[in-house]
């Protein structure tokens, strides 16, 4: 077997955000943006590497400038904060740390951007600074379009999923499906049988930042067609189905990828999975893949944790301002399509999973309860929904293990707000391990 490695997207840094350049250029020769500045830069947040954010792809810092002086729109504050690239695609975006230095920018007010919400940022900043945000538009980050040699680049980390995927799709029975809740949250290596430990019949296929849609094209075009898939673990939340969150970014990279366009041009070769009595050990993934962000289940653990350093009470108002903000509405579209996917996972005597896991105990205090402004009427109302869609489909089971915040998790548990990691993870797949094992006999 040969080795299979991540391809990933060449990336060129066409221009630098940075110019040491004081001279002010006319206004016809500048760009479309909401702001022309010239800054210097007064504090920075660390400049995280591909490895600090994994699983996630890409990476923003904040760094706070003073303006020296402005050449095109208007700002109110003599001091702004500023969000620049450090990583894309899972590659280093090189970005000056220098305090004091003059810089000219292009800069978009951050507020504009409701596709970032599932982007690691670096903000190490006083938080509770009220200062404009801004996106450098200065940084030209050209994604060059990979050839269609790149087999399994399917852009970023989820490419290794991927390459997993193809090497054990004839022995899955369980799949773990959802956005990042699911890729930090479930630890598919310690599902049944014992054999699933030294030969994964269990894959976590979580795509961490994507919304229903691309997670419905996965089901459809990569999972339902499994020959030995018993079991589908669906980890859901309000922001599945939140029409205010404008999420397609990861979608339009996986729908552009080149592993994805091989795929679809391949498909009469590679469906329907032909029948193979090889066994694919750990042993053999380890030899054959080099996973960074990922176990040989999928898993995309994480061992430390993305809170600010200080005490709980520094803790706790961080989690209060990061949701404080409310922009919830139901998307009927997305659960329709949602619910078409899961009948059709069913209609193969598939069972299928439903849950919220927990977020951080302290959203009992917060006027959201997601990061991304879900509303408690509008947890309350998918709710419903989902316990509608159970109570429907003999296969179709849902848990909220959640609960608005009121459930047995402690801070320690938590990677950031709204994801579990380490002994958090391990907690919460017991307890899915528990609730699958207490449903065998239900509903038949």
């Amino acid at each position: 077997m040969h080795l299979i490695r991540t391809s990933f997207f060449i990336l060129f840094f066409l221009a630098s955000c940075h110019k040491n350049d004081k001279s002010v250029p006319a206004k016809a020769d500048l760009p479309a943006a909401d702001l022309h500045v010239v800054l210097k830069r007064s504090a920075v947040s660390k400049t995280q590497t591909p490895e600090d954010i994994l699983p996630y792809d890409d990476a923003l810092s904040w760094h706070e400038y003073t303006i020296e002086k402005v050449l095109l729109g208007k700002v109110k504050s003599q001091t702004i904060r500023v969000a620049h690239w450090t990583v894309v695609a899972a590659k280093p975006i090189p970005i000056s740390i220098k305090i004091g230095e003059e810089v000219t920018l292009s800069l978009n007010l951050y507020e504009k951007y409701k596709d970032l919400d599932d982007v690691a940022k670096s903000d190490d900043l006083d938080f509770t600074k009220d200062l404009p945000r801004f996106l450098d538009t200065t940084q030209k980050l050209d994604l060059a379009q990979a050839p269609e040699g790149l087999r399994y680049d399917y852009r970023g980390n989820y490419s290794e999923q991927m390459q997993l995927y193809w090497m054990l799709r004839n022995q899955l029975n369980l799949i773990v499906m959802g956005h990042s809740h699911a890729a930090k949250g479930v630890d598919a290596s310690m599902f049944s049988p014992p054999e699933n430990l030294s030969t994964p019949t269990a894959l976590n296929m979580a795509a961490s930042g994507s919304n229903t849609p691309l997670q419905c094209l996965i089901v459809h075009d990569y999972i339902v067609q499994l020959p030995k898939l018993k079991t589908v673990i669906w980890v859901i939340s309000p922001r599945t189905f939140n029409a205010k969150r404008f999420d397609i970014r990861k979608e339009n990279e996986f729908k552009n990828s080149a592993g994805y366009t091989y795929d679809r041009a391949h498909r009469e070769e590679l469906w329907p999975i032909p029948d193979s009595n090889s066994i694919v050990s750990v042993d053999d993934i380890k030899k054959n893949v080099l996973l960074r962000a990922a176990t040989p289940w999928g898993w995309e653990n994480r061992a430390h944790t993305r809170f600010p350093a200080g005490d709980e009470v520094a803790r706790q108002a961080f989690l209060k301002n990061e949701m404080s903000r409310l922009n919830f509405g139901w998307d009927q579209p997305n659960f329709d399509l949602f619910k078409s996917t899961v009948e059709s996972l069913t209609a193969k005597n598939i069972r299928v999973y439903l849950l919220f896991i927990p977020v951080h105990p302290y959203v009992v205090e917060c006027a959201a309860t997601d990061p991304d402004g879900t509303t408690r009427e509008g947890y309350r109302e998918t709710v419903k929904y989902i316990e509608q869609l159970d109570k429907e489909n003999p296969l179709v089971y849902f848990q909220d293990f959640n609960k608005e915040g009121h459930h047995d998790f402690t801070s320690d548990d938590f990677y950031d707000a709204d994801h579990v990691y380490g002994k958090g993870a391990t907690k919460l797949t017991k307890k899915i391990r528990d609730w699958i094992t207490s449903t065998e006999n239900e509903k038949q």
